[in-house]
Order: structure tokens, then C-alpha cells, then sequence
């Protein structure tokens, strides 16, 4: 190996490093941005060759920088029209010809037409009520009201852990063995009910 040959190979591992240093610094300045990807570099050996039955390497370089799919941080923004996709999953956007992009960045606001658009004017799509149907335009109408309705029913489904022993609790009564409540008029002795 010439001393030429073990400079360069010590210039590549200089300027790998530098490149390490870009990508690393590329992700420390977007790591407030909404839906940034961080990226991460992936370096590979320079062919390397053999001297006297010893392999001498040639340097390293930058193979790839990849995107690694990870979740990243949901913050509150505090603005009602801006969504996170927790996990796996990406919000689909059309442009005014049809064509869809899709991103996880959830800055969103509604346009004079009351479509739900990104930045960029892409209409937010989604499926109909009812989860049947083609993804279409979310649009929201600001004069559109709502009544409040009352809670008519309500189901509670419960599972009982048969391996859990039974509690015994006293509880107030009257003489005729009546639970002793708010609504009901007489009180006098306890009764034990399983609980």
C-alpha cells in the first residue's frame, strides 16, 4: 500500500464523516417540522484488495440515505383542524386533477369552499359514515348546527373474572329487608347482600 493509497482511504472515512455530519444536521433542524422523515445514512466498504495474502480496504462511502417509518411525537397544537395518525397509516390528499399524494403531516385547515386542505390547497380525503364507499372530499359546513339530543340508552357489556373471590357487603335496610336508600321511605336494619 502506497502512502498515496493510505491517504485517500483516510480522505473517504473524512468525507463520509462529513456526510454523517450533514444527515445528522439535516434532522436536528427539522425536528419541529410537521411530518418530517428523519433520515439515516447508510455507508458501505470501498472495494478493498489483497496484498500478500492481506486484505487492505480502499475507504468507505455513502451508500444510501434511508427514511426510516417510524412514529414520531403528536403534539397539541391547539388548532381543532390539525390531526395525528397514531401507528401505521397516512392521510390520502387529491390535488384539482385527481391525483393522490399521500403524507402524515396533519396541518390542516378549512378553504373558503369548506374542504379540508393541507398547506399546499390538497383536499384531505376520507371515507363516507359508515366506512362503505370511495374516499372523498372532507369538506365541513361552518352554518351547520347540530341539536343536542339526550342519551336515550346505554349498554354496559361486562365480564365478571370467575377466579376473583366474593365480597360481602352490609348494607342498611328496613324491617321488611328493603335496601335502605334515598328513595325509599323507611330504614332500620342491615342486610348482607353478595356483591
Amino acid at each position: 500500500m502506497s502512502i498515496t493509497t493510505a491517504l485517500y482511504t483516510a480522505t473517504t472515512g473524512l468525507n463520509v464523516y462529513g456526510d454523517s455530519l450533514a444527515i445528522i444536521g439535516h434532522n436536528i433542524a427539522n425536528v419541529n417540522t410537521p411530518g418530517f422523515k428523519a433520515s439515516r445514512g447508510e455507508f458501505e466498504d470501498l472495494l478493498s484488495a489483497a496484498m500478500d495474502g492481506v486484505e487492505i480496504g480502499y475507504g468507505v462511502q455513502l451508500a444510501a440515505v434511508s427514511h426510516p417509518f417510524v412514529q414520531g411525537a403528536i403534539e397539541n397544537t391547539g388548532a381543532a383542524t390539525d390531526l395525528g395518525i397514531q401507528g401505521e397509516g397516512l392521510f390520502i390528499l387529491k390535488d384539482s386533477a385527481g391525483n393522490s399524494f399521500y403524507t402524515r403531516a396533519g396541518q390542516f385547515r378549512l378553504d373558503p369552499s369548506g374542504n379540508l386542505v393541507n398547506p399546499d390547497g390538497l383536499i384531505v380525503q376520507g371515507l363516507p359514515v359508515g366506512g362503505i364507499g370511495e374516499p372523498a372530499n372532507i369538506a365541513i359546513q361552518s352554518n351547520m348546527t347540530l341539536p343536542g339530543q339526550a342519551t336515550a340508552t346505554a349498554r354496559v357489556v361486562t365480564n365478571l373474572d370467575a377466579t376473583e373471590s366474593v365480597l360481602l357487603a352490609t348494607l342498611p335496610a328496613d324491617v321488611l329487608g328493603t335496601e335502605d336508600t334515598p328513595g325509599n321511605w323507611f330504614a332500620g336494619a342491615n342486610f348482607t347482600t353478595v356483591m
